[in-house]
């Protein structure tokens, strides 16, 4: 039975700006496996993959995994984006 009930866009103006926010960090982290980038780039793009995927409490998760790898980040510059952006999310 078909109802007349819209189903709502996702991701939303809101996750898609926050997509744009996680992309714009994810871009600047190196691609090299093993090192802490490497594995801040991991976290993040899984919790990409969550948000996307409307998985808010995965998303959440994966953000709060990430955060152990902060202090990792030898780059003061780069580890300060991230830290907004964790803080931010």
């Amino acid at each position: 039975m078909a109802t007349d009930q819209e189903v709502p866009e996702y991701p939303g103006p809101a996750q898609r700006e926050e997509l744009a926010r996680l992309d714009d960090v994810i871009a600047a982290l190196d691609v090299r496996l093993g090192t802490p980038q490497g594995f801040m780039r991991e976290h993040l793009m899984a919790a990409r993959s969550y948000l996307i995927g409307a998985m808010p409490e995965e998303y959440r998760m994966t953000l709060d995994m990430a955060k152990e790898y902060v202090p990792q980040i030898e780059d003061a510059g780069l580890r300060s984006r991230i830290e907004a952006f964790l803080k931010a999310a």
